[in-house]
């Protein structure tokens, strides 16, 4: 399914608002990429113009924080 960034097509009042136009490609969003702790993992997506985003798919460190204990920690 897509992900698009856009407004909603519902009115406030439950009713829909009548389409003027098709989805557009700057409206497409991305999925979520969870990144999980390993060997370092890029990937790269294609964007409008050319450009390239990168999206970290694992890491080998990570900063975690405790809130209640107000400490951070490098794993």
């Amino acid at each position: 399914m897509v992900i698009v960034q856009q407004n909603s097509k519902r009115k406030p009042t439950g009713g829909m608002h009548s389409t003027m136009k098709k989805m557009r490609k700057h409206e497409m969003g991305g999925d979520a990429i969870k990144t999980t702790i390993g060997v370092n993992k890029l990937k790269k997506a294609r964007t409008k113009g050319g450009n390239i985003k990168l999206k970290l798919r694992a890491t080998e460190f990570a900063n975690l924080i405790d809130q209640i204990a107000k400490t951070t920690k490098k794993v």
